[in-house]
C-alpha cells in the first residue's frame, strides 16, 4: 500500500510539472513546429536616406559677354547681341531626410551639356589702330564659343507635409562649378575667322529649387522639380595662334532655369542615425 501512495504522489507531481516543460520547450527550437520558422527574420523598412538621380532641360539665360583686345591699349568691349543655347542636365547623388515633413539634405554631382557662346562686340576706335594682324577694330566682331559645366553642390530641403500623397518641398544649394570653355572664333564681314584658345575655371555656384515628390513603392520615391541655377563666370585663354593678339572672351554670368525628373530611392535598415522612414500614404 505505501508503493502504491509514492507512486501515486510521483506520478501527480510529473503531471504538475508538465505544463512548465512544455513552455520551456516552447521557448527552444521542438516548440516551433519546424526549422523553417526559427529566428523568422523582422521584415525590412526603408530609411530615410536614400539615392537620387535626375535627368532634365536647362533653359539658358543670355549671359553678359566682355570680350578684351588689344591695340596698344587693352581693351574691354560689352558683346552685344549675345545668347547661349539651351542643353540638357543630369545628376547623381545621396541624401538624407526626416520623412515626409522637415529638413532634408543632399551631396549631388551634375553635368551641364554643351552650350554654344554666341554674340558681337560694339564698333569701336580708340586710334584708328588695330589688334596687331587683327581685323580692323571699328567694325563690329562676332564671337562664337561653347561652355561645358560639371558641379559639386549641397542642397537643402524642407518637405512641406504629404498633401493626399504629394509631398512639396522648397530648398536652396551652394557649391563649385568647373567649366570647359572651348576655343572661341572671331571674324568681321568675310574675313577669315581668328581663334583663340579656350580655358577651364573652378567657381562658386548656388541654386534654389521648388518642386514635389510622389511615393510609387514603398522605397522609391518620383521626384519632379524646378531649380534656378547660377553657375558663376568663365573665361577662355589669350593666345591667339593666327595673330599673337591677346584677346579673351569672358563670361561674367551663367544662369539657367531648369525642369528635372528623378527618383529618389530609400536604402533598407536604419541610416545615419535617423529614424525608419515615414511613408508619406
Amino acid at each position: 500500500m505505501k508503493r502504491i501512495v509514492q507512486a501515486s504522489i510521483a506520478a501527480a507531481l510529473s503531471l504538475a510539472a508538465l505544463p512548465a516543460v512544455a513552455a520551456d520547450l516552447g521557448n527552444g527550437h521542438w516548440g516551433r513546429g519546424s526549422i523553417k520558422d526559427d529566428h523568422a527574420a523582422a521584415p525590412s523598412q526603408a530609411s530615410t536616406c536614400y539615392y537620387r538621380a535626375d535627368v532634365g532641360t536647362s533653359f539658358s539665360n543670355n549671359p553678359n559677354l566682355r570680350w578684351t583686345a588689344f591695340t596698344g591699349t587693352t581693351l574691354d568691349e560689352r558683346v552685344t547681341n549675345t545668347s547661349m543655347a539651351n542643353t540638357w542636365t543630369g545628376g547623381v547623388g545621396v541624401g538624407c531626410g526626416s520623412g515626409s515633413r522637415g529638413f532634408r539634405y543632399e551631396a549631388m554631382l551634375g553635368y551641364h551639356g554643351q552650350r554654344g557662346i554666341n554674340g558681337t562686340t560694339s564698333p569701336f576706335d580708340d586710334d584708328g589702330g588695330a589688334p596687331l594682324g587683327g581685323p580692323n577694330v571699328a567694325e563690329p566682331h562676332k564671337i562664337h564659343s561653347a561652355v561645358t559645366s560639371y558641379t559639386g553642390m549641397v542642397n537643402g530641403y524642407f518637405d512641406l507635409g504629404n498633401m493626399r500623397g504629394f509631398v512639396p518641398y522648397v530648398g536652396a544649394g551652394v557649391g563649385l562649378a568647373y567649366h570647359q570653355m572651348d576655343d572661341y572664333t572671331y571674324s568681321v564681314g568675310g574675313a577669315r575667322p581668328y581663334r583663340v584658345t579656350g580655358d577651364n575655371d573652378l567657381t562658386l555656384a548656388w541654386s534654389v529649387m521648388a518642386g514635389v515628390g510622389y511615393q510609387v513603392s514603398d522605397r522609391a520615391i518620383l521626384d519632379i522639380g524646378y531649380r534656378y541655377l547660377d553657375l558663376g563666370r568663365a573665361a577662355t585663354g589669350r593666345a591667339d595662334p593666327n595673330s599673337f593678339t591677346p584677346s579673351k572672351l569672358s563670361v561674367d554670368d551663367m544662369t539657367a532655369h531648369e525642369f528635372k525628373i528623378g527618383l529618389r530611392y530609400h536604402m533598407g535598415g536604419n541610416c545615419c542615425g535617423a529614424a525608419q522612414y515615414a511613408p508619406m500614404k
